[in-house]
């Protein structure tokens, strides 16, 4: 992960709800989530948004680095 010095929490724990959410997938044997609510896009990664008026969306695979999907601005 790039580590950024913006984040409204500290990187171990943007690390503690990446690994969290890793082991719940791996309990439900998910190779990836989409996360699209723009709360759980939030709270798992600091990015604050307007919400709801395009699409917007988290991968966590259950190997790799997370990305986003968004459009292009």
């Amino acid at each position: 992960m790039r580590v950024r010095d913006d984040m409204t929490f500290p990187s171990d724990e943007y690390e503690r709800r990446i690994e969290q959410l890793r082991q719940r997938m791996q309990q439900r044997l998910l190779d990836a989530v989409v996360i699209t609510d723009p709360e759980n896009l939030m709270y798992l990664t600091d990015y604050q948004t307007t919400g709801y008026s395009f699409f917007q969306a988290l991968v966590v695979p259950l190997e790799s680095e997370p990305f986003m999907i968004t459009r292009q601005m």
